[in-house]
């Protein structure tokens, strides 16, 4: 049974492929232009081939395991296939990064680091204190979950949002999405954990900034069709800081105004990685290898329809 690996592993982690029976084929997605013979391929391992691959390419295609979360990468040709993903592969590091960007905004370390750069000396005195603050997550998933896990201790509020207001491990009050609107003006951080479905694209516009309590925080650590970049370009002088690390279109261009925000803070789809990234993707690549050749039920499957 052949593997097609579009994204780079070990010899070592190739090895326990083989040692379960597979042979493994490798093309980098990124430089390939995937003119070899893939037609006993099995099964697609990668972040984002589609571009470059079809269905007709992977005649024998059974299975798609992708290397993220999100999947609106996947192109529709591939829709009637069993995809699964990392889901929860990428949460306990996005949690730290999210706890750091908290910190540095109240930290003003963006201020701190710019005088360094301009070697000035000069004391920032506006930093302020977690404590007491309220933190809402939208969206109460593994990204959130890990988060709100690791502020525990700060003495913050710790609110979220999620489709029926169930309750959550970590969460001091959880809402449903119909009491989004009230809820938004209740904290001073407001962190987006949303995975890209039609019923969430761009649900942060205009009305959802004005919304937030005037000089609050807004974090973007999920997908960046969750956004209307137009509106929160227009609103930014409502908001305290903003952070973002996806956007609806990456690389983000240089001409994007959101580079000259003054408030913002750009990241490049950086905050899932630490250096257990890969062992841990790999080793829920590996179980799902054992449990297909097993004929049991694969982890993370994905909905399409459902969106997640």
């Amino acid at each position: 049974m052949k593997v097609l690996l579009t994204i780079k592993l070990d010899q070592t982690q190739i090895k326990q492929m083989e040692d379960l029976g597979y042979e493994v084929l490798f093309e980098n997605e990124r430089t390939s232009d995937f003119s070899g013979d893939y037609s006993e391929v099995s099964i697609l391992m990668t972040y984002n081939a589609f571009p470059k691959l079809s269905p007709k390419k992977l005649p024998n295609l059974e299975w798609i395991q992708l290397t993220s979360i999100g999947f609106d990468q996947v192109s529709e040709a591939f829709n009637d296939y069993l995809i699964t993903n990392n889901h929860g592969g990428y949460s306990p590091q996005i949690g730290e990064w999210v706890v750091g960007m908290i910190l540095a905004m109240e930290k003003r370390l963006h201020r701190i680091y710019d005088n360094q750069l301009k070697k000035k000396w000069q004391p920032v005195m506006d930093l302020t204190s977690l404590k007491g603050k309220t933190i809402l997550f939208i969206g109460t998933g593994t990204l959130a979950q890990e988060s709100a896990k690791r502020l525990q201790g700060f003495d913050v509020t710790i609110l979220g949002v999620n489709r029926s207001g169930r309750p959550v491990d970590y969460f001091d009050r959880t809402y449903p999405m119909t009491d989004l609107t009230a809820v938004l003006g209740q904290a001073e951080h407001v962190i987006n954990c949303l995975p890209a479905t039609p019923q969430t694209t761009h649900l942060i516009d205009q009305a959802f900034i004005l919304a937030m309590k005037p000089g609050a925080n807004l974090h973007n650590i999920s997908r960046g069709r969750v956004v209307v970049e137009e509106d929160l370009i227009a609103h930014h002088d409502h908001l305290g800081m903003i952070a973002l690390d996806v956007f609806e279109q990456e690389p983000l261009p240089e001409g994007s105004p959101l580079w000259e925000l003054p408030n913002i803070i750009i990241s490049a789809h950086n905050s899932w990685v630490d250096e257990h990234t890969t062992d841990v993707r790999f080793q829920l690549f590996y179980d799902n290898l054992q449990r297909y050749k097993a004929g049991e039920r694969l982890r993370n499957i994905i909905s399409l329809e459902r969106g997640y």
